[in-house]
This record gives C-alpha cells, sequence and structure tokens, in this order.
C-alpha cells in the first residue's frame, strides 16, 4: 500500500491516534521534502513552547473562565468567578486565551484519561493578589487560575486530524500519481504543494483551488506599503521563510532611497526567486510585490 493511502487510511481510523498518524505524516514531508509541511509535523508532535510565534490560531483556546479564592472579614469564598473588566487591555487578552502549545500526544493523554471535564492553569499569586484583591468587597484575592472545558483539546484533536485528511486528500486529487507507487516518490512542483498545505492547514482563506486542472489562483490581498500583507500572500504561493526574509531585506536595503519604485535590490531578489518557483508561482509573485509598491497591474 502507497504511503499516501497509509497515512488517509491512519486519519480516517478513530482507533489511530492523531500522534501516530503524524509521525507517518512526517515520513510523507520528508520524501516530498515540503518544508512548512515538515515542520507543522515537528511542531505539532513536539510542542510550540520554543516557537510560540508559530502558534496556530485552532491551538488558541478562548472559552476561559477566571476563578479564585479569597478571604477576608475572618471568611473564605472559594470557586468564585472574578470580573477582569478592570484591568488593562494587554491584561485582559492575556487572561482570555490559553496558547496550547504542548505536542499533541500530551493532549491525547488527557483526553484519554477523562477524569475531568474542566482544566485549568494557575495563575502567578503575585499576580492574583495585586490584580483581583478588592474586586469583591474587604476581601483579598490568595489564589487564582483559568480555567478551560475538556472540549477545548477534543476539539484541537479533531482540527488536526480533520486539516491533515483535508491536505492529504487535496494533495492526491491535484497529484494522482502519488499513490501510483510504493517505490520512492514522484517529483511534484513544491511551490503548489505548499500552497495547498497553507490553504487547507493554516485555513489561509487566499488561496483558491480549481481542481485537478492544477490551477491554483491567489486573490491578492497585498496593501500598498503594508509589508505584513505581501509576507502573508508570498507565504500562501509556498515561498519560503528565508525567501521572504531575503526580501524584506532588500525591500529594507531599498527604502534608503525611497522614490524609485521597484529597487535594485528587490530586483535583483526576483530574479533569484525565478530561478526557484514555477512559472504560476513567479507571475503572481511578480503581481504581489508590484501591489506593494503600488504599481498597477
Amino acid at each position: 500500500m502507497d504511503l499516501i493511502t497509509q497515512l488517509q487510511n491512519d486519519v480516517i481510523d478513530p482507533n489511530i491516534s492523531i500522534s501516530t498518524a503524524l509521525r507517518r505524516a512526517k515520513v510523507l514531508a520528508y520524501r516530498l521534502d515540503l518544508e512548512d509541511f515538515k515542520n507543522w509535523v515537528e511542531l505539532e508532535l513536539n510542542g510550540y513552547q520554543d516557537k510560540l510565534e508559530d502558534l496556530p490560531d485552532y491551538r488558541r483556546c478562548t472559552t476561559v473562565i477566571i476563578k479564585g479564592n479569597f478571604s477576608g472579614l475572618g471568611t473564605m469564598m472559594n470557586n468564585a468567578e472574578i470580573p477582569i473588566s478592570h484591568l488593562s487591555t494587554v491584561h485582559i487578552n492575556k487572561l482570555q486565551e490559553i496558547p496550547l502549545s504542548q505536542g499533541i500526544r500530551a493532549y491525547e493523554s488527557i483526553v484519554e484519561n477523562k477524569k475531568k471535564l474542566t482544566l485549568s492553569l494557575p495563575i502567578p499569586v503575585d499576580l492574583a493578589v495585586t490584580w483581583f484583591s478588592g474586586v469583591y468587597q474587604d476581601m483579598q484575592c490568595i489564589s487564582a487560575r483559568k480555567e478551560f472545558p475538556m472540549s477545548a483539546l477534543i476539539e484541537l484533536l479533531d482540527t488536526v486530524r480533520n486539516r491533515l485528511l483535508s491536505f492529504v486528500l487535496e494533495l492526491q486529487n491535484e497529484f494522482p500519481n502519488l499513490t501510483s507507487t510504493d517505490e520512492k516518490l514522484p517529483k511534484i512542483p513544491t511551490d503548489r504543494a505548499q500552497a495547498i498545505f497553507h490553504y487547507h492547514v493554516y485555513g489561509d482563506s487566499s488561496v483558491i483551488y480549481s481542481g485537478q486542472g492544477n490551477d491554483i489562483r491567489i486573490q491578492q490581498n497585498v496593501v500598498q506599503n503594508d509589508l505584513e500583507s505581501l509576507i502573508k500572500t508570498l507565504t500562501s504561493l509556498g515561498i519560503s521563510k528565508i525567501d521572504i526574509n531575503k526580501l524584506e531585506e532588500s525591500i529594507t536595503e531599498d527604502e534608503e532611497e525611497p522614490g524609485r519604485g521597484i529597487g535594485p535590490n528587490t530586483k535583483k531578489w526576483l530574479e533569484y526567486i525565478k530561478e526557484k518557483a514555477t512559472d504560476g508561482a513567479i507571475d503572481l509573485t511578480l503581481k504581489a510585490v508590484a501591489s506593494y509598491f503600488g504599481i498597477p497591474l
């Protein structure tokens, strides 16, 4: 049985853990040599603790309640829900979100045990005392925690499983020859495969597919002089982080001599990327860069 079909069978089988399926996906990612796919599988298996900036939206739990214990005037109040509207926006945002950054197996283990319907993370005592003492009259906060439902972990596991399945199915649909052999996988266009990956795993809506004709159309969402929008579009095209960083450096160097449109360093980068990308991606990359500089397409 070929690797793609094996992986599909793993993902749809509820008796096979998503961590096991991800290990097979890792083999596929390396055989296809898809950097973004490899990085994603690695982070899902080992966790995002050292790369929180890469944490996907589906790993951010926002179903959070703040509870704590209080004492004062000889009485105790336990498990009280704590209002947080008096805090700064920055602190509120941090309290209302829990980054689920551990490796996927850690969350599988928690769900398998099913000992609790609600999970919690402690808030440092010094912060709890400072932030929450006085929210109840004459009461001092002695401890506080973030609570979130077990269902958040179940949803995370299902999301990873579903997105991996969608990616593998679309990959097979775009490149049917991938399932024609269990020997060495055939070479496929990296930028197109990367774009399929970003669409199905990260939910990048700027990438649109028209099926087996291998036509990938990019809806240009690049705002003039908005580097973030340019980076997002180039990422959806499968341009690597290393190459995008080189473009950022080129744009920064060219900005030292403003009013020249696309500067010499950026032009050199465009010539460089032509050697690496396929014809379709080259055209779309040129359009994206032109949009950034406000040049009519």
